[in-house]
C-alpha cells in the first residue's frame, strides 16, 4: 500500500486543490489535515470518505500488481505488513474481501432505507 498522506498530498497538488478547501470537504480542520498528510495508514472510512470527496478511486492509494501484503486490524486501519496476513492477489482473501465489501454495502443500503422512512415522516 502507498504511504496514504503523500498520495492524498500528491493529489492535492496535481489537483491545484488548496488544503483550506479540503479540510472543509471532509469536515475537519486544516492542522488534523495537515496530520493526516503525514500518515502513512489511516482507517478506512476516513479512507473511503476522502476518496468520495475527491472523486478519486479507492485503488489511487493501493499498489495494483504488486504482491504486497495488507493487514485489517481489529479497529478497521489498513496497514502495510512484512509478514503474511492478507495477501493483495491470493484468491481466498479477495474473496474474504469481496465478502467484507458486500456486508458494507448491505449497512449502507440499510442506512439509506433509515434515511429514506426519515424523510417520509419528516414530510408528513
Amino acid at each position: 500500500m502507498k504511504h496514504i498522506g503523500n498520495e492524498l498530498e500528491s493529489i492535492l497538488k496535481n489537483e491545484g486543490r488548496k488544503q483550506k478547501d479540503v479540510a472543509k470537504l471532509l469536515e475537519m480542520s486544516e492542522v488534523n489535515l495537515s496530520k493526516l498528510l503525514k500518515k502513512k495508514t489511516i482507517q478506512c472510512d476516513l479512507l473511503e470518505k476522502i476518496c468520495l470527496a475527491l472523486g478519486v478511486p479507492i485503488s489511487t492509494f493501493f499498489e495494483v500488481g504488486q504482491n504486497k501484503n495488507v493487514v485489517y486490524t481489529e479497529n478497521t486501519e489498513v496497514n502495510y505488513a512484512h509478514e503474511p496476513g492478507y495477501q493483495v492477489g491470493n484468491s481466498t482473501d479477495l474473496k474474504k474481501e469481496c465478502e467484507h465489501l458486500k456486508l458494507l454495502l448491505r449497512e449502507k443500503d440499510a442506512r439509506i432505507e433509515e434515511l429514506k422512512d426519515m424523510i417520509r415522516i419528516l414530510k408528513k
